[in-house]
């Protein structure tokens, strides 16, 4: 069922407890209009990751930040697929839904298809967004039955059976995936925001195998997807006049348009305390250099990336100048030195400077590790930038709603308030929402559980 963004946000403030939402005194509109969100529930602060969380709703800050303050939400983690195409980027060219980043084999590379096609205008982004969201688990299932059988091929006692089922279980994901991907095709070719043929071609290029956005290893930082040599050469010289188009405007840009971005979010009352940028291979040192002034001008405690470990220490040392926070994102791949998903990805990373920090997300963590990041979580909070909320299943399981999975969300926020963390905890929403149900209600029942599970 859809719903307009307006019915979704009537929906979900309904859906929040009156408390949360309304000035003391005021009722109805009047409340409405006075009130600003708190979201410091038990001294912890709960945000949100935007325009990732809401799911093809658009990209538009401003829309966004009604829609937070909707949810009561006083904080956010805010992506640069957000900020710099209102600040005035060139169309198409501001990189994939994590600012950039690869969502690799944690949130299954599809939800970054398309976002780098040229001359989509903000309703075809939407419809791409959401395209991709709808293959991120099926795309995730492929690359789990994958890598399992990779490595069951290495094992010394693997029989020829073990092979066998294996191969199988890796052809049913790949025949689901393949279904999804033509169900979610014709969904988006009929929808508003339908694509022209060039678009679509190249939406199809991006989806081959060993195209960036199949999500192997955990992705890089708008890094280098579909080039090379024997590549698709219209889709590779056009991804490379983009980046160029892009460098040029960021290294042209003054900070007005970042720092009015920041007092509208700061006069509604929400505070964007972490930016999320393509930090990666791709980006000269130059936009490196201009995305930390750009998280300075917005008054972010850091930024958030989701780069290969092997760029951390270059990135570190941007990081170390500016006296700013990285929070490097994890995934669920455990297995590839590139990933961050095994504890060790990270503190490689902080032994190259201080301000390399860690965004972990604990449902990845769970999935990848088969043990909830509670530990790691007590033994480095002086260097987590924020926690991402959600709930997966251990051994590369389902997103689950939360309470269902393996991820101990409820004791992870009670940890963060016991022990006084002043890191933000950030709903990520990435369970399948059931159909007659819709993002904001779902989003509105993960700040509920939040709340209650500090109170």
């Amino acid at each position: 069922m859809n719903y307009t963004r307006r019915e979704a946000i009537r929906m979900a403030v309904a859906a929040l407890p009156a408390a949360g939402l309304l000035a003391p005194g005021l009722t109805g509109q009047a409340a409405r209009a006075t009130a600003k969100p708190n979201s410091n529930f038990g001294g912890v602060a709960v945000g949100v990751i935007a325009p990732y969380s809401f799911r093809g709703q658009g990209n538009n800050p401003e829309d966004l930040l009604k829609s937070i303050v909707a949810l009561g939400l006083s904080s956010v983690e805010l992506q640069s697929d957000a900020i710099e195409p209102w600040a005035g980027a060139p169309a198409g060219g501001f990189g994939r839904p994590p600012g950039g980043g690869g969502r690799g084999g944690g949130r299954g590379g599809g939800g970054g298809l398309g976002v780098n096609l040229p001359g989509l205008n903000e309703t075809q982004q939407a419809a791409v967004r959401e395209y991709g969201a709808v293959l991120a688990e099926p795309q995730r299932d492929v690359n789990a039955a994958r890598t399992a059988l990779h490595e069951t091929s290495f094992s010394a006692s693997a029989t020829s059976e073990d092979i066998l089922g294996k191969s199988e279980i890796l052809s049913a994901a790949e025949r689901r995936l393949a279904q999804t991907r033509f169900d979610a095709f014709r969904k988006l070719q009929s929808s508003p925001g339908k694509l022209n043929e060039q678009q679509a071609a190249l939406l199809m290029q991006q989806g081959l195998p060993g195209r960036g956005n199949q999500g192997g290893g955990g992705g890089g930082g708008g890094g280098r997807a579909g080039g090379g040599p024997g590549g698709n050469q219209p889709f590779d010289a056009a991804l490379r006049g983009r980046s160029e188009e892009m460098r040029k405007w960021r290294l042209s840009q003054p900070m007005d348009k970042f720092k009015q971005l920041r007092k509208m979010y700061e006069d509604a009352g929400v505070d964007i305390r972490l930016v999320k940028f393509g930090l990666g291979p791709a980006m000269s040192d130059d936009e490196v250099d201009y995305c930390f002034q750009v998280a300075k001008a917005m008054g972010a405690r850091g930024i958030t990336c989701e780069p290969p470990v092997s760029e951390t220490r270059r990135l570190g040392e941007f990081a170390t100048k500016h006296q700013l926070m990285i929070g490097y994102h994890g995934h669920s791949n455990v297995t590839s030195p590139e990933s961050f998903g095994r504890p060790g990805s990270w503190e490689q990373a902080f032994y190259y400077s201080k301000y390399n920090g860690a965004n972990i997300d604990i449902g990845h963590f769970a999935a990848g590790n088969s043990v909830p990041a509670t530990e790691f979580i007590k033994r480095h909070a002086d260097r987590i930038t924020n926690l991402h909320l959600k709930d997966r299943k251990f051994n590369e399981g389902e997103n689950m709603p939360w309470g269902q999975g393996d991820s101990q969300v409820r004791e992870i926020l009670q940890l963060m308030k016991r022990e006084k963390y002043p890191f933000m905890a950030t709903i990520e929403l990435e369970y399948r929402v059931p159909e007659g149900s819709n993002v904001m209600t779902k989003l509105a029942k993960c700040v509920t559980f939040c709340r209650e599970a500090l109170a």
